[in-house]
């Protein structure tokens, strides 16, 4: 079965490709398909006397079925399914092989296993699909030969294929580079635009191959086939992230000359902004020449303002904004971008200029706008412009928002203080709290904050009352954090644990989540004007919290107490970052007793844990403590603790260290699958995979990662955590892996303004161009990276450099190899010990293990401590000397090191047949004593874990609950995609309705 298309005949392919020409060239590649509908198959089934459930295969209106994975082919075995089929050619099949595939099933494997038995000749649908299907399912030797026996068969092969081929081997650069030759031979059958384009991308994106990128755009341009706009914006983000800048802007002025309407695109500059933002210095010099050249836009001024305006970058505004005027009539989101701005930096002069222009040009308004001008209004007692503001509100329908009526109720009753407004609502605004509940239960809230945020206490009780007395809305969980955050930042602990326990008592505590944003916007805008005290001490206790934080080290036992002493007061400063903090230090400590009673005095006292805190609490319990206690805890969780919360960080927890006992969890309590696209999940598992040396497999879920966060916007955008990433960079270069994802990770890094640690980056980008073989290249970035960073993994990657570009002969080269050792061990204290491993191995693999026998056979030499991959690499330097070898694990013994590795023992064993007079009695003591040792298994998965496992870094496992409940209820062909994408993102929060969501 798994041979399936490797076993197809080659003549049967040659004929499918020369008869059926049309019928390949109308194809449709599945990854451009995004609808389930009717093929050509299944309507031929439906004309059948079978009825649909007979068929098992499709059932399109029944909502009354059993899950599709017990019904589907389990009682109708392939062969059976398609036996109508087996006079006739592949493409009525089509339609099943996609829909098959799209439900990642193995009964896919048997459909191809039925074709290749019946002869029926296959075409390049078929052979897309199935690659597709291999690469998505892990299953890399058979896409390899199946590629491999295609590109074999010397017929020209039509452009969708190849792009099945560099799909599914964008990261083998030998594919590519094989893919590449074929297109310069004219083995291409149709247009080849699309194909030059994504390989280019994939050159440059995956490889930093410039050379063989740039050779793509001659081709495009010298057959002057269309270049992609994302071809340029590649190559352009790869000169500003490796700090080429004269190089990027070079290419801008190009591509302004060659293709001027692309700034006529929202979408390319959009694209390019960020890219200019960077270039900051040269945006006068790539204004002059767009305009000089008569390629600016509208478009592209607009785009610009706006992306310095979010950076604050005034000058830079004016500037836009001054040339912008000379030739285009500025429109309503070029003068919003500069609102923005105003308000930011708090400049009423401004605002209300802006506000000016914007009303005279007879601009609208929009919710997002309304809202950012009314509040700062209020703030700054503009209230002449509130009442335009209000005017305008009353007859325009597309201002009415929660958040907006909320603010203008809270400006006629209390800051205005009219006293007929106090009695009742406007009419206007009562009409709109009459429509929906959801409108009047985030009204309300925003009204009670307005009041809190000014001390109108009484006032914001009446709103809380009202609420469910006049309004009939429940309070949600917002209208209590907004009354204890008022009381924490004032100090006034009985009245905030008052607020707490009513709001335990009064919503469910499975869906309760808080985390302190509430808290911040109050401490931010809160003003008191009652108890001027209020505040004066924060800053005084936020330092007191540093002191406690950095005593741990020194005195644990004082800093706990004073833990303790911070939660009795209910002290406001502690926040979740404070209590992660004291967690896992104490924890690293082995304090995990202490850990425990922090944690839960913490909900004695009132605080609402946040999923965070309480995800690293129990991530801290898991490893300083056995598991039988951690799973008691987990299922027993303390009055407080919010349970869903435990769950989803138990199986965040197992992703990151028992991954067999994860998956089984995940097998057999269906419920935990809703966390498997977290954050925390995705990190835990790569961090687990990488340990593990999948490496395949951490490429999978990276890519998978990547394109998740660019899916997505805003704070859920940064997917990866800091410590991983670095971990993921180290190990690969310690293991010299080709690390593919460098330019995308820049990106990332730029796109949500990331403070990375920039020489790690420039390591690993030497360590690739090592790999790649531009020793020079990778020598001069290194360079640049040891100039104020260092650790052991960048010497090991030095040590590699240095003997390319410092080979030994000459003897006198041996001196630079010691000065970077010494380097390493003075300016970064980087062990000596821990440097000879990759010292040892790059003399051994240059052919020089006789430096190294002359290192160890200096007496000055301490074989203590050294670790044991460099243990092996001594007995390696001494293979074909029984005697050394005996004397060496002589030595080693008296030491009282033991040697483990089978391999090393076996040489010992062998010698020791040799030479059973030198040193018998410890050489018996050594061999004795393997027979004491309990050698660990490599870890392998099981087949059921890989296929669960590969639904897990595809992001996939969502999908296939979401695809079992789509399948009960029916077909639809316009589902949703984004839906798919985003199944099972509700985290904590499966039940909160639209009430919940935070107003500030």
């Amino acid at each position: 079965m798994m041979n399936n298309l490797l076993k197809i005949k080659p003549d049967l392919i040659r004929c499918s490709i020369k008869n059926n020409r049309q019928l390949i060239n109308n194809i449709i590649v599945l990854n451009q398909s995004s609808s389930l509908s009717l093929s050509t198959s299944s309507t031929f089934l439906l004309q059948t006397n079978k009825t649909k459930n007979e068929i098992g295969l499709r059932n399109y209106n029944t909502r009354e079925q059993q899950p599709y994975q017990q019904k589907t082919f389990s009682k109708y075995p392939t062969a059976e399914l398609f036996k109508s089929y087996s006079r006739t050619l592949v493409d009525p099949l089509t339609g099943d092989i996609d829909f098959l595939k799209r439900l990642r099933m193995p009964t896919f494997l048997q459909a191809l296993q039925y074709i290749n038995q019946n002869d029926i000749p296959q075409n390049i649908f078929i052979f897309n699909i199935s690659l597709y299907y291999y690469s998505e399912n892990a299953m890399m030797d058979e896409a390899r030969k199946l590629t491999d026996l295609l590109l074999s068969l010397g017929s020209q092969l039509p452009e969708k294929a190849y792009l099945a081929i560099i799909n599914t081997f964008s990261s083998d650069h030998a594919m590519l580079k094989k893919v590449d030759e074929l297109i310069k031979t004219d083995s291409v059958s149709d247009d080849k635009t699309r194909l030059l384009n994504e390989l280019f991308i994939l050159y440059i994106e995956s490889h930093r191959d410039l050379e063989s990128a740039l050779s793509l755009l001659d081709i495009l341009e010298g057959d002057q086939l269309q270049v992609y706009f994302n071809t340029m914006i590649s190559l352009l983000q790869f000169f500003t992230n490796n700090n080429m800048q004269d190089h990027a802007v070079s290419l801008l002025k190009n591509i302004g000359l060659k293709y001027p309407t692309w700034f006529g695109s929202k979408k390319f500059c959009e694209r390019v902004a960020p890219m200019i933002l960077s270039l900051g210095p040269h945006l006068p010099e790539i204004l002059e020449h767009a305009e000089a050249n008569d390629y600016t836009s509208v478009n592209l001024f607009n785009t610009l303002i706006n992306t310095f305006s979010i950076n604050k970058n005034t000058k830079a505004v004016v500037e836009l904004y001054n040339k912008m005027i000379k030739k285009f009539a500025p429109n309503p989101t070029t003068i919003k971008s500069l609102i923005f701005l105003a308000v930011k930096e708090e400049n009423v002069e401004q605002c209300l200029y802006w506000f000016g222009i914007l009303k005279g040009l007879g601009f609208f308004l929009n919710s997002k706008l309304f809202v950012y001008f009314i509040r700062f209004f209020i703030q700054k007692k503009q209230y002449d412009v509130v009442e335009e503001l209000v005017a305008d509100y009353k007859v325009n329908r597309s201002l009415w928002t929660p958040m907006s009526t909320g603010y203008i109720i809270y400006y006629y009753n209390y800051v205005k203080d009219n006293p007929e407004l106090r009695k009742d609502i406007d009419p206007v605004f009562l009409s709109l709290f009459e429509e929906t509940e959801d409108y009047r239960a985030q009204s309300t809230d925003q009204i009670i904050q307005l009041c809190l945020l000014d001390d109108r206490y009484e006032a914001a009780e009446d709103w809380f009352k009202n609420k469910s007395l006049k309004y009939g809305v429940a309070p949600s969980m917002n209208s209590y954090l907004n009354f204890i955050s008022y009381h924490r930042i004032r100090n006034e602990y009985q009245q905030a644990d008052y607020w707490i326990k009513k709001m335990k008592n009064e919503i469910d505590q499975d869906i309760i989540n808080s985390n302190d944003q509430i808290f911040d916007y109050f401490h931010k805008f809160y003003q008191p004007k009652n108890d001027k005290s209020v505040k004066s001490s924060y800053k005084e206790r936020s330092l007191k919290r540093l002191e406690i934080i950095e005593k741990i080290q020194t005195d644990s036992n004082t800093a706990i107490q004073m833990v303790f002493s911070l939660l009795e007061k209910r002290d406001s400063t502690i926040n979740e970052e404070f209590f992660i903090t004291v967690v896992r230090k104490l924890a690293n400590m082995n304090r995990i007793d202490d850990v425990k009673r922090i944690y839960e005095s913490s909900l004695v006292f009132g605080y609402i844990p946040t999923f965070q805190y309480t995800y690293a609490f129990l991530n801290s319990f898991y490893r300083k403590s056995s598991f039988s206690k951690y799973i008691d805890y987990i299922n027993n969780p303390p009055v407080g603790a919010f349970k869903k919360d435990f769950e989803k960080s138990h199986i965040c927890i197992l992703a990151g260290f028992s991954l067999r006992k994860c998956l089984k969890l995940l097998e057999n309590e269906k419920r935990y699958t809703q966390y498997t696209d977290s954050k925390e999940f995705l990190n835990g598992l790569l961090s687990n995979l990488i340990n593990m040396n999948q490496y395949s497999k951490v490429n999978i879920l990276m890519q998978s990662m990547l394109d998740k966060s660019e899916r997505i916007r805003g704070s859920h955008n940064i997917i990866f955590d800091d410590s991983v990433l670095e971990f993921y960079l180290i190990k690969f270069i310690h293991n010299q892996h080709h690390i593919q994802f460098i330019n995308k990770l820049l990106n990332y890094f730029q796109i949500n303004s990331i403070q990375f640690n920039i020489p790690l980056i420039k390591a690993a980008m030497a360590s690739n161009l090592l790999i790649e073989g531009k020793i020079q290249e990778s020598y001069k970035l290194y360079k640049q990276v040891i100039s104020d960073y260092g650790n052991i993994t960048i010497y090991e990657l030095g040590i590699r450099i240095y003997s390319k570009i410092y080979p030994i002969p000459p003897a006198e080269n041996i001196q630079k190899w010691d000065d970077l050792r010494n380097k390493f061990n003075i300016d970064y204290g980087v062990n000596i010990k821990s440097m000879y491993y990759q010292y040892f191995k790059s003399l051994i693999e240059i052919g020089r293990s006789d430096v190294v026998r002359r290192e160890i056979a200096l007496k000055t030499f301490d074989f203590s401590n050294l670790n044991f991959e460099t243990i092996n690499l001594i007995f390696k330097v001494y293979e074909g000397s029984p005697e050394k070898i005996l004397k060496l694990a002589t030595l080693l013994h008296n030491k009282k090191y033991s040697i483990k590795d089978k391999h090393i023992l076996k040489q010992i064993e062998d010698s020791h047949v040799i030479y059973p007079k030198v040193n018998p009695k410890e050489i018996k003591e050594i061999l004795e004593k393997v027979k004491t040792f309990n050698y660990i298994e490599e870890f392998k998965f099981n087949d059921t874990e890989v296929q669960q496992l590969e639904q897990i870094i595809n992001l996939k496992q969502n999908h296939i609950i979401y695809n079992e409940n789509y399948l009960e209820n029916g077909f639809n062909d316009n589902y949703n995609n984004d839906y798919f994408n985003n199944f099972g993102n509700s985290g904590n929060s499966g039940n909160i309705s639209k009430t919940d969501i935070l107003m500030v």
